[in-house]
């Protein structure tokens, strides 16, 4: 619960034990949760432990996020206490900033199945092979149109040159 947490970071934060001391008081199974929780705490405050699940965020909030971030040459964790954001979230935007520009932030529908979805599975080599001929088959029946387009267009432009070019 929030409340746990709550009560063994201030635990921590007021030197009554190490990360490992407060797993063991609590009868937890790892410190490392321990340390995770003191830092959600340093970056975003106490209300950072709330388990808040998935927030939408506006575009433009977005876009605020990551031009502070930017512009002010603050770290992450400044920026995720001053905008109340977690340092994660924040460093996924800036990312998709980068790579996509404003795009990179736009909302993006959750497809819930996507993980389902069947991965293309591997081509045998004779698959290949056949795919290969395939694809060979279809560029000689285009180039065969070419040719068969420039030939009429060529007996086209003979018949109706003014010169009367004779053909050979």
């Amino acid at each position: 619960t929030f409340e746990f947490k709550r009560r063994v970071v201030k635990e921590y934060l007021d030197g009554q034990g190490s990360a490992l001391d407060l797993a063991a008081k609590h009868r937890m199974t790892t410190a490392s949760l321990v340390s995770r929780w003191v830092s959600q705490v340093r970056s975003g405050g106490f209300k950072a432990l709330h388990n808040h699940g998935w927030i939408r965020y506006p575009l433009e909030r977005k876009m605020e996020v990551v031009d502070y971030y930017l512009n002010n040459h603050v770290s992450l964790s400044a920026t995720a206490r001053y905008f109340e954001v977690d340092n994660p979230t924040i460093s996924k935007w800036v990312v998709n900033y980068r790579k996509k520009g404003i795009d990179g932030l736009e909302p993006k529908d959750k497809d819930r199945y996507q993980s389902m979805k069947k991965q293309p599975r591997s081509t045998t080599e004779k698959e290949r092979h056949l795919q290969e001929e395939q694809r060979l088959e279809h560029e000689l029946y285009q180039v065969k149109m070419d040719r068969d387009a420039l030939k009429k267009l060529l007996a086209v432009t003979h018949k109706n040159h003014p010169m009367g070019i004779k053909q050979k």
